[in-house]
């Protein structure tokens, strides 16, 4: 399910654009891992409400899956969490740096 990093168009200007790619690209991994959880909830429906007859599956291999979709889910979580906190980070640095800017023009 991993995925390579996006690429960009081009490099980004600043370093509060490169992390606010990332929490992008982040969040566009999120989405795949979200699209798989719902697939998988149209084998888990009840029998009789499923289209599919033919398919078959343990509950267990059932379970076996939705652990391993979900522990994907909540890896990709923390990348987002952790580009969340380096976009943070910048625009904090930026902010005060702009401060500073500010203040020595007084």
């Amino acid at each position: 399910m991993a995925n390579p990093p996006r690429a960009a168009a081009h490099s980004p200007a600043t370093p509060a654009q490169s992390r606010a790619l990332d929490v992008a690209d982040r969040l566009g991994d999120l989405k795949d891992v979200y699209r798989a959880s719902v697939r998988i909830e149209r084998f888990i429906r009840p029998f009789h409400v499923r289209e599919h007859d033919e398919f078959s599956a343990t509950p267990a291999e059932l379970g076996a899956l939705v652990t391993t979709v979900n522990a994907e889910f909540e890896r990709r979580m923390e990348a987002i969490d952790a580009a969340c906190e380096a976009l943070q980070k910048v625009l904090r640095k930026a902010a005060r740096k702009a401060l500073k800017v500010k203040s020595k023009a007084r």
